[in-house]
């Protein structure tokens, strides 16, 4: 399915020094999803909207890799850029 890895760009480091990889929260249902991956994933409220908190790393390699996880199991990660 071509390179959705492309569309991620590169984690950027968050002010307080994490790097985050979340994805959309529309529903409880999205949650449930994102648990199936990550079962400690949880709704925040960031500045830019809700988004589910999937993994807040202290590098961009992590950052990396969890994200690559992810999309292997059929999640849509995004680096949320605070």
């Amino acid at each position: 399915s071509g390179t959705p890895a492309a569309t991620l760009g590169r984690p950027t480091r968050a002010a307080d020094g994490f790097y985050y990889v979340v994805v959309d929260y529309t529903d409880a249902k999205s949650l449930q999803q994102a648990r199936i991956a990550v079962p400690d994933a949880y709704v925040r409220n960031f500045s830019k909207g809700v988004k589910i908190q999937m993994g807040a790393l202290n590098d961009a390699a992590s950052a990396e890799r969890l994200a690559k996880e992810l999309q292997a199991k059929g999640v849509k990660p995004q680096y949320y850029q605070p």
